[in-house]
């Protein structure tokens, strides 16, 4: 199978014509997870179609992960040497959480659980954790900061939480950590692909992406950057044959020597997942960023003017993001209008949650609209 070739240049509507999905849906559930882009659902059908007929290289498959390493540290904005091929966001987290001397980590109480439960067993191994209260569903920064002292050795986060779509103030975070001699472990699986991330500005020790969120990648297919002052602490959390130098060169006995980099830390990563994952992140090279940013903000900032219009709550939040979570007292009816709508969305008890990407239009914040002032029972304002 042949590595698919970067996408020169994408327009807004030219990557929303390579979701086939959103023909059909208006599609704001992307923190959940996106529906599928065209070169990625065409390189993971290549991938099964070579597997079924054994017209395939399992080396080819697995180079695209090592391909995948240049595309997201381009997107990072950092040496492709000082990322790693991970699964998961909780792997990642149990990596440096596994590596690191025992001591003082502070976390939201209420983080998303893959960066929260990989810490709190720590405790288990000597550890300390702090866990910063939350407010109105979301930590803020300043609880964060409150709970910071000379003691804290790791603080860990996530810049967007999807519970209420609240944005931290990175920057004051890392800030605050190299006042103490902290190390910062940040999770931006619910914010790359949308907002700008200053990788030099900020700073961190970690930082954790799940691509299949806002990349829109398969799920499986994680990274971690490793900043080089912290690349020698850290040892793989389960060492296979990829953590060593040549690992094409010989599979048994001991090694000679490990990778430079963060390569040392490379899971196993699974073959076909990995092959629709480079094709993801061309797209998103391709895309020029600061128009999805702006795209995904200016939808979301008029989501909040419309509902609030429709006298419904907005969850309170530090930060605005491309994430809004409203209070919604009538989740039934509006479950039912939104399928009569064919609009896609994340409804829970209370609470309709909604994202925007650079693949929202208008129209799809029309739909969406429409659909909550159908499941509320009143006229729609737009």
């Amino acid at each position: 199978m042949s590595t698919p070739a970067p996408v020169s240049a994408l327009t807004l509507e030219e990557f929303r014509d390579q979701i086939p999905a959103l023909r059909r849906w208006a599609w704001v559930d992307t923190p959940g997870s996106p529906p599928a882009a065209a070169p990625v659902v065409r390189a993971l059908r290549e991938s099964i179609d070579a597997w079924e007929t054994g017209d395939f290289s399992w080396t080819d498959w697995d180079a695209s992960g090592g391909a995948s390493r240049s595309a997201f540290a381009q997107l990072l904005g950092v040496p492709s040497k000082s990322v790693a091929l991970l699964n998961s966001v909780a792997e990642a987290a149990a990596l440096v959480g596994a590596s690191l001397t025992a001591g003082r980590v502070v976390v939201g109480a209420n983080e998303f659980r893959s960066n929260l439960l990989p810490w709190l067993s720590l405790e288990r191994s000597g550890w300390t954790v702090t866990k910063a209260p939350g407010t109105a569903g979301a930590v803020t920064t300043d609880s964060l900061l409150s709970a910071i002292d000379d003691r804290t050795t790791l603080v860990a986060a996530s810049e967007v939480l999807s519970f209420s779509g609240s944005r931290l103030d990175v920057v004051a975070l890392a800030r605050r950590c190299q006042e103490v001699g902290a190390r910062l472990f940040l999770d931006l699986t619910q914010s790359f692909g949308v907002l700008p991330f200053d990788a030099d500005l900020v700073a961190a020790d970690f930082v954790a992406v799940h691509g299949y969120k806002w990349l829109i990648a398969p799920r499986g297919c994680a990274w971690l950057h490793v900043r080089d002052e912290a690349i020698d602490d850290l040892v793989p959390l389960a060492p296979g044959w990829k953590a060593v130098s040549e690992p094409y060169a010989q599979y048994f006995g001991v090694p000679t020597s490990l990778p430079a980099g963060a390569r040392k830390l490379d899971a196993s990563t699974a073959w076909l997942p990995w092959t629709g994952a480079l094709p993801a992140l061309n797209m998103a090279l391709a895309l020029n960023r600061s128009d999805v940013e702006k795209r995904a903000l200016d939808l979301a900032a008029e989501f909040r003017t419309k509902v609030r219009r429709l006298g419904l709550v907005v969850a309170p939040v530090e930060g605005e993001s491309q994430i809004v979570v409203v209070q919604l007292p009538y989740s039934d009816r509006v479950v039912a209008a939104l399928a009569a709508h064919r609009v896609k969305a994340t409804v829970r008890p209370g609470a309709l949650r909604v994202g925007f990407h650079g693949f929202n239009t208008a129209a799809d914040l029309d739909a969406l609209i429409e659909a909550i002032s159908d499941g509320i029972g009143g006229g729609a304002t737009t």
